[in-house]
């Protein structure tokens, strides 16, 4: 009965969807949330996936990502009514539907 989250998909370069160590913040009504870290190796056989799914209620605005081997955060704008996006780490947001 929840309502379905956006889906984000993290996109290093060229096709290369391996994000691991990227940290992204989502901000909703002018306020950042929590930060959330992909990592790999935290369990016996385990990585995040580079889809990471946000809530969708209230609808996020803008999103903050320090891609890894990087210290900047560059912020990125969420496409309004986008259920599905990707966000290459050169700042490009493409819907997917």
């Amino acid at each position: 009965t929840a309502e379905p989250g956006i889906r984000m998909r993290l996109v290093v370069s060229d096709g290369i969807e391996s994000a691991i160590g990227a940290v992204f913040r989502a901000e909703r009504g002018g306020k950042w949330g929590a930060a959330r870290e992909l990592k790999s190796g935290s369990g016996y056989w385990s990585q995040d996936s580079a889809v990471q799914i946000i809530a969708a209620s209230p609808a996020p605005t803008r999103v903050m990502v320090r891609w890894p081997g990087t210290t900047q955060w560059r912020t990125n704008a969420v496409p309004a009514g986008a259920k599905e996006f990707t966000l290459g780490a050169a700042g490009q947001a493409t819907v997917v539907r």
